[in-house]
């Protein structure tokens, strides 16, 4: 059982070693690269020759001329170097042209920022040299000539440890066209950066929120990383426009999504979390800013989207429901930025390169949604309050003066403080303070709230109309006015007024029903007719009141069924003259007249009246059997 497994595992190390061993051999020659006419693009890269002088010597004029250099084959697109600001870089590339006609050889890997190619096209017109000072997409125009065409590149100051030799060979006319589309495409893409910025400047300047604020810088940044990628930004200082920027949007990224998220109050673990690697990202890529090390630079990056992207989620999972387009957003941005990542890593179709521009786009754009949708939240939570406020200000306000004050009118305007004549109602329970019972004041309670729904009855705020205003509420009674401020239903004040204490009274009925005392309990109702003025109080809560003759005289006549009714067996209805007089002749017959002068009586603030006018107010027939059953019980008693 041993003996096979040793026999197999020599075999392996035997090929294993023979294949390491033959492989330059194998490797010596790079092939030829044939062109022909319905070649669109011809890719240019590993295998390829290449040849490191590490004396930095020689001139590409020398190479070309040279037949005794040792090319080495390259399988891979990275030539290995020192960082030797000496050392030079040869690759050589042989097209085998079954054309003619002009060419461009565009170099595809954009973040290695050399500071000079220089090229020699050597075929059958001779030698042609062409030299291209830095350019991110540093590209040669040639013309080839039918047979061997053999291209020679060098490359200086490479600030990789390793040369990419990554070109793409196409017609001249392709060439532009599709450097206009990508011209086109990069426009697209960084004009939506530019408005975005723009619009969370103007964001912020409304509403003060500092997460549109720092979107920009984030935004900024990576738009200058993408842009120094794309090749728009032409010069060489990689700190400056790639590493500083990595910076910069990382910083950013994290003080927009704490603040838009609200992080540090809902997700307090997951905030330290992002804090902390966010330190470490700026660390690493100021590390790599003054080393070498340029894979410090990303990183972070990968880790610090991916918990941007977890934080989102948790905030989705929390009920807040913008997070979800974060979340759409940073999983589209991450999915890009690492299939364009992969591009700079592998010779993969040049389309991949555009993906990180894409993913950029589309979280640019759904972000827009999420502060659109948090704005819309904002607003819908303003507007709650304040509804949930003026529903508030709804007891203590009439609707119509919510609804003036809703389209900015001043409160003192909503009421009227002009001088006007009114009748006022006065309406009291009876010798409220000996009803011995444990409910009195839920009963006084009911009774309230009966009448001020009969006041309230047929309120209309356009026409400022009402079947009385409640003036105050006393423990045991109330005011109201019928014709001020609020207009009277029919014109006729006096009617108004009658019909109202009528409904006051059935209501007071029906409320003394229901409570079921033992003993009979009645009410005082006066009317009196007369001056009277609103207003609001120049200092202190602007409370609206009402002060006239008409609300003094009410209660005097209603306190003259003490002084007229030695014993009270049933509710009354009191009236001055002035009221009575203005009844039509039907309701007025109702009422019995009640001379003062013949009595010596006078009425408080009225010494003019001569008479008033009452009557009895009629129980209803259960308060009347109430009533029998008491007396009957207290004499048999």
């Amino acid at each position: 059982m041993c003996i096979p497994k040793l026999m197999v595992g020599w075999l392996v190390f035997i090929l294993s070693g023979s294949t390491w061993i033959t492989r330059p051999l194998l490797a010596r020659a790079a092939p030829i690269l044939a062109v022909e006419e319905k070649d669109e693009v011809v890719k240019v890269g590993a295998p390829f020759s290449y040849y490191i002088d590490n004396s930095g010597s020689l001139t590409i004029e020398d190479v070309a001329a040279s037949s005794e250099l040792g090319w080495l084959v390259s399988e891979s697109e990275d030539i290995k170097t020192k960082t030797d600001s000496h050392q030079k870089v040869f690759a050589r590339v042989i097209l085998d042209s079954k054309v003619s006609g002009n060419y461009t050889l565009a170099h595809d890997f954009t973040f290695d920022p050399l500071t000079r190619f220089r090229m020699i096209l050597v075929n059958a017109d001779g030698a042609v040299v062409k030299e291209s000072f830095f350019k991110p997409k540093p590209t040669f125009e040639i013309g080839l000539k039918p047979g061997i065409n053999t291209i020679i590149i060098e490359v200086s100051n490479s600030t990789y440890e390793a040369t990419k030799i990554r070109y793409q060979l196409l017609k001249s006319t392709d060439f532009a066209v599709q450097h206009f589309w990508r011209g086109n495409f990069y426009g697209v893409i960084f004009g939506i950066a530019i408005a975005m910025c723009v619009y969370n400047m103007s964001m912020f300047y409304f509403f003060r929120n500092l997460y549109f604020l720092y979107y920009c810088p984030y935004v900024l940044g990576f738009a200058t990383i993408l842009a120094y990628g794309a090749g728009s930004i032409p010069h060489p200082d990689m700190n400056l426009f790639w590493r500083l920027p990595i910076i910069i949007s990382g910083i950013f990224l994290f003080l927009f999504k704490s603040s838009a998220l609200n992080l540090k109050t809902y997700t307090p673990k997951l905030y330290k979390v992002f804090l902390a690697l966010t330190l470490l990202h700026v660390a690493g890529v100021t590390w790599s800013m003054f080393s070498t090390s340029g894979g410090m630079a990303i990183f972070f990056a990968p880790f610090l989207i991916t918990v941007a992207i977890a934080c989102a989620f948790v905030r989705t999972k929390q009920g807040y429901k913008p997070a979800a387009f974060f979340v759409y957003g940073w999983s589209l941005f991450f999915i890009g930025f690492i299939v364009g990542f992969i591009q700079l890593l592998f010779p993969v179709d040049y389309a991949f390169h555009f993906s990180g521009f894409i993913g950029f786009s589309l979280e640019i754009i759904l972000f827009s949604f999420a502060t659109s949708y948090k704005a819309r939240l904002q607003e819908k939570k303003m507007n709650q309050e304040n509804e949930h406020a003026f529903r508030q200000l709804q007891k203590v306000f009439y609707p119509h003066q919510i609804s003036q004050i809703k389209k900015a009118a001043e409160l003192e305007s909503t009421m009227p403080t002009h001088p006007g004549v009114a009748c006022v109602i006065c309406f009291d329970i009876i010798a409220s303070s000996t009803i011995q019972h444990e409910k009195t004041k839920d009963f006084f309670r009911n009774v309230f709230r009966r009448c001020n729904e009969i006041m309230m009855s047929g309120y209309d705020p356009d026409t400022m109309t009402a079947n009385a205003y409640r003036i105050k509420e006393m423990g045991d009674g109330f005011l109201c006015s019928i014709g001020y401020p609020f207009k009277s239903k029919t014109g006729f004040m006096a009617k108004d007024a009658l019909d109202v204490a009528t409904l006051f009274h059935d209501a007071f009925q029906e409320e003394v029903e229901k409570f079921g005392y033992r003993e009979p309990i009645y009410c005082s109702i006066g009317i009196a007719l007369d001056h009277i003025t609103g207003f609001y109080p120049e200092t202190g809560a602007k409370e609206y009141d009402l002060y006239g003759k008409s609300i003094v005289l009410a209660t005097r006549y209603e306190g003259m069924r003490k002084v007229i009714f030695s014993r009270i067996n049933a509710s009354v209805l009191i009236l001055q003259a002035r009221v009575f007089l203005s009844l039509d002749e039907q309701e007025a017959n109702t009422f019995t007249e009640y001379n003062l002068h013949d009595e010596g009586l006078v009425v408080r603030d009225d010494p003019a009246a001569k008479r008033l006018y009452f009557k009895h107010l009629p129980e209803t027939r259960a308060s009347r059997e109430r009533s029998t059953l008491v007396k009957a019980y207290d004499s048999a008693g």
